[in-house]
């Protein structure tokens, strides 16, 4: 089973070790640039807890997927990384959909998800959010408009979270529910 909930800044050797076990083409994809893991922890490192928010994917207790949602001065910046091994299984989508959830109830109304023409997944993801699409620096950005925030949008996200923490513990205690 896979849980989600936020990232506290304690769990940022979660966050490392997880882009650490990306393959060079993944991170080509996701840094936009060959990137060692040197690389990769001090991205990590200069991540600003207060203007982000990261979203992490979790099996077994162990990170697999992330969102990392980055405050600008247009609205945020958006990146997402997911394990090899639960690529299409849909994690990605709803770690996105997490997201956009998470920029709309902190009043961001625009969120750019930039990815390179080659990488089909995110390709597919961010067009589910019907995204303007335009050339970027480096590729493609899909410009997505976040609705404003509502009542019922921030109870889903509040739900979100405890459910993702309580499934996330329960899974490293290794409980599993009996039908």
């Amino acid at each position: 089973m896979i849980s989600y909930h936020k990232l506290l800044p304690h769990e940022a050797a979660d966050l490392k070790a997880h882009l650490c076990r990306l393959d060079p083409q993944e991170r080509g994809l996701r840094f936009f640039a060959s990137v060692n893991d040197g690389f990769i922890c001090r991205h990590v490192d200069g991540i600003e807890w207060s203007k982000a928010v990261v979203i992490g994917a979790f099996r077994g207790g162990h990170l697999v997927g992330a969102a990392e949602l980055l405050r600008t001065a247009e609205g945020a910046e958006l990146a997402v990384s997911v394990d090899h091994d639960i690529q299409h299984e849909g994690v990605g989508t709803e770690l996105v959909s997490r997201a956009l959830l998470a920029a709309r109830n902190r009043g961001i109304r625009h969120v750019t998800v930039e990815y390179l023409s080659r990488n089909n997944p995110i390709r597919r993801i961010a067009a589910r959010f019907k995204p303007r699409l335009h050339a970027g620096g480096g590729g493609i950005v899909a410009d997505i408009t976040v609705p404003l925030r509502d009542q019922a949008s921030l109870l889903r996200e509040i739900a979100g979270e405890a459910w993702g923490w309580f499934w996330d513990f329960a899974d490293r205690l290794h409980f599993r529910c009996v039908a």
